[in-house]
């Protein structure tokens, strides 16, 4: 229970950081409930953090009832919350955590390759949306550049008879915390800032992004995404993002092709998964990705749902060997 708890209080003050490098205090209400503690229980909570101080890991400052306060991770326990979540990306120890990437994700790839070839006939130039979904450490990030080097950019130049076609993937940080109309604002700054760390103008459209990829043919624009801490701002942020960002994107031959990727994942226990599951949370990707599908207009904005990253095993790097 301890171990537990202490992993659960360090990940959630971890995330705190790095949401709000610039002010790393968490106040306890916010810790009680990214934890997911009863009341009964918060005493357990400050003994944990005393623990934590005394390993270096955390400090914290009570007021005078004990319940308020806020806690911060220090710079040893940003480094252990870091050594914590390599291991877990390792989702086979025995075989390293090279085999996500070097495993045979043939059928993805089919899935993957048929509605892109689709969508490009039939809606070019409009952006496409997939969604990854799978346990943590099954190669989200891996099958993404796999499909940008193997499968994109061949198709790309194929098609325009090109020797080089340049393909720009980018990795930006979902907003996972704060009110939706702040989340909204900052996730299309984070896009521009990711692009351009000097930009400075204050029109963050669509449209305006894609004045800054001339020459460029293809944009990959991944997030990750962890669904075990799922709120109701995240389906409204995306069902924005998608339905109005997204979809106000005026296209015309000159437009790069925009690829989104959302890797959704799940990063607890099973245990918690089933408590989920108990008191009526999602606790499927499948579920959540469809009920998410289903508010999107594909005509505007074509959407995969489908693509699940099945865990790997020795059999699937000898095959990818193999073939």
């Amino acid at each position: 229970m301890d171990a537990n708890l202490e992993t659960r209080i360090l990940d959630a003050l971890y995330k705190y950081y790095q949401d709000y490098p610039g002010a790393p205090e968490m106040p306890f209400k916010k810790l009680y409930k990214a934890i997911c503690v009863s009341r009964k229980d918060r005493e357990k909570v400050h003994h944990q953090l005393y623990l934590l101080e005394k390993k270096g890991w955390a400090e914290s400052e009570s007021l005078a009832d004990g319940q308020a306060g806020m806690a911060k991770i220090t710079p040893d326990g940003i480094q252990v919350a870091k050594d914590r979540i390599s291991r877990e990306d390792s989702t086979h120890p025995k075989c390293g955590s090279l085999t996500p990437k070097m495993c045979n994700r043939d059928n993805e790839t089919d899935v993957f390759w048929d509605f892109f070839i689709n969508a490009c006939k039939t809606r070019s130039g409009r952006p496409q949306f997939y969604f990854i979904h799978g346990d943590r450490g099954q190669g989200h990030e891996s099958f993404i550049t796999r499909m940008i080097k193997n499968d994109i950019r061949k198709y790309a130049e194929n098609k325009m008879e090109r020797d080089r076609v340049v393909v720009l993937p980018k990795m930006v940080r979902w907003p996972d915390r704060g009110k939706l109309k702040n989340r909204r604002s900052g996730l299309a700054m984070r896009i521009f800032r990711e692009f351009d760390e000097g930009f400075a103008d204050t029109d963050f459209s669509v449209n305006h992004l894609q004045s800054l990829f001339d020459g460029y043919h293809f944009i990959s624009i991944s997030h990750n995404i962890d669904i075990s801490d799922w709120q109701k701002t995240d389906e409204e942020l995306i069902n924005w993002y998608i339905g109005e960002y997204w979809a106000g994107l005026e296209s015309d031959d000159d437009t790069p092709q925009f690829l989104i990727f959302f890797n959704m994942k799940y990063s607890g226990s099973k245990l918690i998964r089933m408590i989920k599951k108990k008191l009526g949370c999602h606790c499927s990707s499948e579920d959540l990705i469809c009920e998410l599908a289903d508010n999107i207009d594909r005509d505007k904005c074509p959407c995969l749902p489908s693509i699940k990253l099945r865990p790997v095993g020795p059999g699937d790097l000898e095959d990818w060997f193999i073939t």
